[in-house]
């Protein structure tokens, strides 16, 4: 049974649009009942009196995680098939300082800015329509001037457990003892800023 569903199951194109509303659907609902929505709420990891990107975000990596773990072991997914995209460190700096600038000055990501959209917020609009102007910018400059960001201080399509040489699990349990070892630290700052 490895491979994807739609191929395992022989779902048409349409079936997967259909899927694919329904899952968007329901993440968007997820993001609005957490609050996600909100500039003010996602920003706050940035000012110190909101964790709840943080949170969410390291317990999403090591339930994940702990799920592929799992699914290898039992049998319904072999890991060494799974395939690995080259990383690129410079680039990804570069990419991920203009994402972080984009997200403490809009209060947004990507995502959450169209379920904030929906609700009504003009702020989200503007944003999404920032981030259409930045595709386009993108798009002209590419073939001259953003080409050669693109592919800058390539890695090794390695992960983390070639490169220490250890075995997946225990790289699940060193995220797991992050978690443990961060979250009450955060949630004292968290109340420490939420208070003044």
């Amino acid at each position: 049974m490895i491979g994807p569903l739609y191929k395992i199951l022989g779902w048409s194109h349409g079936t997967l649009m259909l899927l694919a509303l329904i899952i968007g659907f329901f993440f968007g609902y997820a993001l609005y009942r957490s609050g996600f929505y909100s500039s003010k709420k996602l920003a706050g990891v940035f000012y110190l009196y909101d964790f709840a990107v943080y949170k969410v975000i390291f317990g999403g990596i090591v339930s994940a995680g702990l799920l592929i773990w799992l699914s290898s072991t039992i049998g319904l997914l072999k890991f060494d098939m799974l395939t690995f995209h080259p990383s690129y460190l410079l680039s990804s700096l570069i990419g991920g300082f203009l994402f972080g600038i984009g997200f403490v000055f809009g209060g947004f990501c990507p995502g959450t800015s169209l379920v904030s959209a929906v609700t009504g917020s003009f702020d989200a609009m503007a944003f999404i329509l920032g981030i259409y102007v930045g595709i386009g910018i993108w798009d002209i400059g590419y073939s001259w001037l953003f080409k050669g960001l693109n592919h800058l201080g390539k890695i090794k399509e390695k992960t983390l457990m070639e490169l220490w040489n250890i075995p997946y699990i225990v790289l699940i349990i060193i995220a797991f003892v992050i978690v443990v070892v961060t979250f009450p630290i955060v949630m004292k700052v968290e109340k420490k800023f939420k208070d003044e």
